[in-house]
């Protein structure tokens, strides 16, 4: 997905470096830069299995 507008939320400090939080203003999606490099992305919707 592409997200063109995105809200910085703040870091957290990890091993080596910082996490950075980021929350799409248009899907409320969750986006975790890892100090790795490595975008995760978290749904705002709730799924019930």
């Amino acid at each position: 997905m592409f997200y063109d507008r995105i809200e910085f939320l703040g870091e957290q400090k990890g091993e080596k470096g910082t996490n950075k939080y980021f929350r799409c203003q248009k899907c409320g999606n969750a986006l975790i830069l890892s100090e790795e490099r490595i975008i995760y992305e978290v749904s705002a919707k709730l799924r019930l299995i």
